[in-house]
C-alpha cells in the first residue's frame, strides 16, 4: 500500500499533462453547420484506434423518426424551454444518460475491489474499506475519469478490465431511438463526456455510439472535468455554440450546475441513469426518468412531473 501511495503523485499528473491531438483539416464532403470548428479531424468509418478527443463523426443517413416543434418544461420546475427553433446545439453526457450506469457501478463497485483484493492479498472486504477514501478524495476531480491514474494508484490494468467485461456495457432503454430521432432534427450533437480515451474506445466499439454525433468532446483534452467552470470555457471557445441555443441532458447535478453557470439555458437531468437502481428525486432540474422520454416531452403532450 505504501508503494502504492508513493505513485500518487505521478498517477495525478498522467490525465493532466495529456497533449490534445493536433486538428486537421476534414477531408468529408459531408456539410457541417457553421458554428462547428472545420479543424476537428473525421473518424471516417468510426474507426477508434485512435481516437481524438475532439472528433467530427460522419454520421449516415437512416429511417427517420420526428421529433415535434416544441419542448416542455417539468411542472413547477421553471420557466418553459423555447420551441425547438430556438435550439442550435444539443449536448449529451454518455454514462448515465445514454449508456446504462449499471456497467460503471459494477466494474468499481465490485470488480475492481475484487482485483484488487486479489492483487495485494486483502479480503473483499477489506479491498473496499482501502479503496473507499481513494475514491472519496478525487471524485469530481480529472483524477477520478483517468484509468491511467487509478491502474497506476491500484496497480490494475483498469483499461483492460474494461475491455474485458465491454459486452455488458449498453445503451439505456430507448437511448438509441432517441439519438435517431435527433439525427434528423437538424442541429448539431455533441457528445460531451468525462471519460477517459481507454473508457470512451471500449465503449464506442462495443455499442456504436459515435455514429450518432457531429463532433466528440472529453474532458482530458482540456484538462479539468465538466464540472468545473473551465471546461465549459473551453468547450464553448472549440465548439462556438450559443449558451441561450443549447440544450444539456446529463445524470450528474454538479456538472449540471457548472453546465448552468455558464449560462447553458435549456437543462434536463436523468433521474434513472442505472437500470438496476431506483429511480432518483430530482428537484434542482427538470428530469426525464431516461433520455428516451424526451421523445415524449418534445412531442407536444401534457408534461407530467418525472
Amino acid at each position: 500500500m505504501a508503494a502504492i501511495l508513493a505513485r500518487s503523485r505521478a498517477a495525478r499528473l498522467s490525465c493532466r499533462n495529456q497533449t490534445i491531438p493536433a486538428a486537421t483539416t476534414s477531408s468529408t464532403n459531408v456539410p457541417q453547420p457553421n458554428s462547428i470548428d472545420p479543424r476537428l479531424p473525421t473518424l471516417g468509418a468510426c474507426s477508434l484506434h485512435s481516437l481524438p478527443y475532439h472528433t467530427a463523426v460522419v454520421v449516415p443517413k437512416k429511417s427517420r423518426f420526428h421529433l415535434s416543434s416544441s419542448l416542455i418544461s417539468a411542472a413547477g420546475s421553471g420557466p418553459s424551454l423555447a420551441h425547438w427553433e430556438a435550439i442550435d446545439t444539443v449536448l449529451l453526457d454518455m454514462d448515465g444518460t445514454l449508456l446504462d450506469l449499471r456497467f460503471d457501478n459494477y466494474f468499481w463497485l465490485e470488480l475492481v475491489p475484487e482485483r484488487y483484493a486479489a492483487r495485494h492479498g486483502l479480503s473483499v472486504e477489506r479491498a473496499r474499506e482501502v479503496l473507499r477514501p481513494m475514491f472519496a478524495t478525487t471524485q469530481g476531480t480529472l483524477d477520478w475519469y483517468c484509468t491511467d491514474f487509478w491502474s497506476r494508484q491500484l496497480s490494475l490494468d483498469i483499461a483492460a478490465m474494461k475491455h474485458e467485461i465491454r459486452e455488458h456495457v449498453r445503451f439505456l432503454p430507448g437511448a438509441e431511438q432517441f439519438l435517431r430521432a435527433l439525427r434528423h432534427k437538424g442541429v448539431r450533437i455533441a457528445l460531451v463526456t468525462n471519460a477517459h480515451r481507454d473508457s470512451l474506445k471500449v465503449k464506442a466499439t462495443q455499442t456504436g455510439l459515435l455514429n450518432y454525433f457531429d463532433v466528440v468532446f472529453s474532458s482530458h483534452s482540456f484538462g479539468v472535468p465538466k464540472e468545473h467552470p473551465e471546461f465549459w470555457r473551453q468547450l464553448q471557445a472549440a465548439l462556438q455554440f450559443d449558451p441561450a441555443r443549447t440544450l444539456f441532458v446529463d445524470d450528474s447535478h454538479s456538472v449540471l450546475r457548472a453546465a448552468r453557470e455558464h449560462g447553458i439555458a435549456h437543462i434536463f437531468a436523468i433521474s434513472k441513469p442505472d437500470t438496476g437502481m431506483d429511480k432518483r428525486e430530482v428537484t434542482e432540474f427538470m428530469s426525464v426518468e431516461a433520455v428516451s422520454h424526451l421523445l415524449e416531452e418534445l412531442s407536444g403532450r401534457d408534461h407530467r412531473p418525472d
